[in-house]
């Protein structure tokens, strides 16, 4: 009977491990997440790409508020694009994007923010990606494919930023975790 109920635990702690990948969120200046700077360099339409990486997911909930630092300088949110149908909501109050499939781990553009931008946006503008108010604690939300919900990172990345003040990186996927014993994790630990 030890038997069966260590294997079960086993089992679904495995099954945990593989869904339950950390998503990240960011600003990009290309759908493909490549560039994690946006140039606001010329008046005009400037758009920012909302790209999720190192996920395998379904569904993504989250805010990507216009930073003050764009819009004291006259950048004007104008409207979002939804690469997916199923969008509830918008990108400066809240908003959650299904993808219709299980979609993953390479970057996946799932918003785009248009701006009438100025160009004047000051150099290091840094553009968070926070929490969606409607979900539960008000986090990022990233939903795998078992239908779990699990809590994003909101990578800051720049506007106008620069290699020698502030330049931005995008994020590595997560290092996998080694098994390891409580004996082995209380040695860590010795007083």
């Amino acid at each position: 009977m030890k038997k069966v109920i260590l294997l079960t635990t086993v089992m679904l702690f495995g099954a945990s491990l593989a869904f339950g990948q950390v998503g990240f969120l960011g600003t990009y200046a290309d759908p493909g997440g490549l560039e994690c700077n946006v140039d606001d360099a010329v008046a005009g339409l400037l758009n920012v790409f909302i790209v999720s990486t190192h996920s395998i997911a379904a569904a993504v909930a989250f805010k990507a508020e216009t930073p003050l630092c764009m819009s004291t300088t006259g950048a004007s949110f104008l409207a979002d694009t939804k690469p997916f149908p199923v969008t509830v909501g918008n990108s400066q109050t809240g908003v959650s994007v299904a993808y219709g499939a299980c979609l993953g781990p390479d970057a996946t553009n799932v918003l785009i923010i248009a701006y009438f931008a100025s160009g004047t946006t000051p150099l290091c503008c840094f553009f968070p990606i926070t929490g969606d108010p409607a979900q539960p604690g008000g986090e990022i939300i990233v939903t795998d494919c078992a239908f779990d919900d699990n809590i994003g990172v909101g990578v800051i990345h720049t506007v106008n930023g620069t290699p020698e003040n502030c330049a931005c990186t995008p994020p590595s996927p997560p290092v996998p975790v080694e098994e390891s014993t409580w004996g082995k994790v209380k040695s860590l630990y010795v007083e």
